[in-house]
């Protein structure tokens, strides 16, 4: 998992997201790199959550209000 130096209330998810993408980046390939930053413009209202108010529910939201706007291969 992911260390950050925040409390886990506090950190929000994409803070999160971008550690996670800056750690893995070597690892990763640039397509997979590219596909993750492609995730988070489009849930930007998720992403400005604090991971610890995430639930299943919000998260099928954010889901759901995506497949309004986007096509519905993510």
């Amino acid at each position: 998992l992911i260390e950050l130096r925040e409390k886990p209330s506090v950190i929000k998810l994409i803070d999160a997201v971008d550690k996670y993408i800056d750690e893995k980046r070597g690892v990763f390939s640039p397509s997979t790199v590219a596909g993750y930053v492609k995730v988070k413009k489009r849930f930007p209202k998720l992403m400005k959550m604090r991971v610890c108010d995430i639930t299943e529910s919000v998260a099928q939201s954010a889901v759901n209000e995506a497949t309004k706007h986007y096509s519905p291969r993510l």
